[in-house]
């Protein structure tokens, strides 16, 4: 059988008003209380070395990679600040396969290609909030070290789990 091949598109400033819909659209399957705006968006893109990218399945948009260089207001804001992380740590913002994309192993090789591209970019781990479903079972596949779990995070009901994933051995 043959693979139906995958594209991986960085996702720039320049190409932003090509994809933002997309990507915005994605927002809707998480508690309004962690959605991001576009202006969100937009700035963390600005960000430099940029690791950002959307995934096309078939010639058609099919998932997100979102990284945030973290600087140390946003510790705070993710409850991490009693963690003491260097800053320039790189975060999972958003990882989101869409609906219909969905139990294909997409996301599998969405993360796969994100720690490749981390690594060449020289980055030693990344950190991330993982929702108890495929977006923590793929981290925890590729090595991630669950930290703690953060319940009720950000007044959604749900638990999380605060996740390191080491890109260096």
């Amino acid at each position: 059988m043959n693979e139906v091949p995958l594209e991986f598109i960085l996702l720039t400033p320049l190409n932003w008003e090509q994809w933002k819909a997309h990507v915005l659209e994605d927002e809707v399957q998480y508690p309004e209380s962690l959605q991001t705006s576009e202006e969100e968006y937009a700035h963390m893109l600005k960000a430099l070395p940029n690791a950002s990218f959307v995934l096309l399945y078939q010639n058609q948009y099919a998932g997100n990679c979102i990284i945030k260089c973290l600087g140390a207001e946003d510790w705070v804001d993710l409850h991490m600040e009693d963690l003491s992380l260097p800053e320039g740590v790189y975060y999972l913002h958003n990882y989101s396969v869409s609906g219909v994309f969905q139990g294909k192993g997409l996301g599998q090789k969405m993360f796969a290609h994100l720690l490749q591209h981390l690594r060449s970019l020289g980055v030693k781990e990344l950190w991330g909030h993982f929702r108890p479903n495929a977006s923590l079972n793929n981290a925890l596949k590729v090595g991630a070290i669950r930290v703690r779990e953060e319940p009720n995070w950000y007044e959604t009901g749900e638990t999380f789990t605060l996740c390191k994933i080491p890109l260096v051995f």
